[in-house]
Formats: structure tokens, C-alpha cells, sequence
């Protein structure tokens, strides 16, 4: 059987995440904060990729009014570093990551798309640390993928 390193599990996305990987007869690791396990703790991260053969990383902290800049970078950033650095030092080739349509900088009203549906092309304006994270992720796809095939 199939195992996935499952961050973010306790969450909204990650309870749905979890129900469609064991639909699909894969097992699920749980990695989440809830639990104890701090995306921004490199050891737990790797400790809990051992052995797993993909990762879906819904962990992260959703919203500005969630945590402190500080908090929101490092567990954002840093963590989603973490995640992929224990991917490739287990190797796990493939890792899906969850975005937000808040890296465009109009999902919450604070401005207007250029078009719509917006797509993977659509410029980002983010200017809140929460937007600017993902958006920051986002510009970190290797050239000629986009986020998406991370």
C-alpha cells in the first residue's frame, strides 16, 4: 500500500485530502500542528516523510488573521522549505501543494482581476504576509511549470 505524508490533516482541506487519498487506497501519515507537529521543526518534517511515497502538503497558516507576519512567514515559507527539502532528501518525486486564490490580491475585495477565471498567467498583487507567502511560493515553480506541478 501507497503512503502519503498528509500535512496539514487536521484541517479543512487536509480532512477532505485525507478522504480522497484513502479513497484511493493510499494510507495517510497525519502531520499537523493540532497533533503537535510543527511544519517549521525540519527533524519532525523528515521524521514523518520516512518512508512515504508522495506528499500532500495542505498545512500552512490560512489567513492574516491567523497568526503574526512573523509566524505566517516562517510557517509558510520556511515550512513549505522544510517539506519539500524532506521530500527530496526521502525521495518523494512528487509533492501536491495547495495555493490560494488570495496570491492574486483581489479575493477578499482589495482590488480587481484583470480577468476572469483567473488563471495560473493572471498577475499576483498580494500585499498582505499571508498573500505574499503563497505568492512567494508560487514564483518559486521551476521555469516551464507552473506552481500547480509542484
Amino acid at each position: 500500500m501507497y503512503r502519503v505524508l498528509l500535512t496539514g490533516s487536521s484541517g479543512g482541506v487536509g480532512r477532505v485530502a485525507a478522504s480522497v487519498v484513502q479513497a484511493a487506497g493510499w494510507s495517510v501519515q497525519p502531520f499537523d500542528l493540532d497533533e503537535g507537529l510543527d511544519l517549521r521543526d525540519f527533524d519532525a518534517v523528515l521524521a514523518a516523510a520516512q518512508d512515504c511515497d508522495g506528499v500532500v502538503h495542505a498545512d500552512a497558516i490560512a489567513h492574516d488573521s491567523a497568526g503574526n507576519p512573523a509566524d505566517i512567514v516562517a510557517a509558510n515559507l520556511l515550512g513549505t522549505g522544510h517539506v519539500l527539502l524532506a521530500a527530496e532528501m526521502v525521495g518523494v518525486s512528487r509533492v501536491v501543494y495547495f495555493s490560494s486564490a488570495q496570491v492574486f490580491g483581489f479575493a477578499e475585495g482589495e482590488g480587481e482581476p484583470l480577468y476572469l477565471p483567473a488563471d495560473d498567467e493572471h498577475p499576483t498583487r498580494a500585499s498582505r504576509p499571508y498573500r505574499m507567502s503563497k505568492r512567494s511560493l508560487k514564483r518559486c515553480a521551476p521555469p516551464g511549470r507552473s506552481a500547480r506541478a509542484l
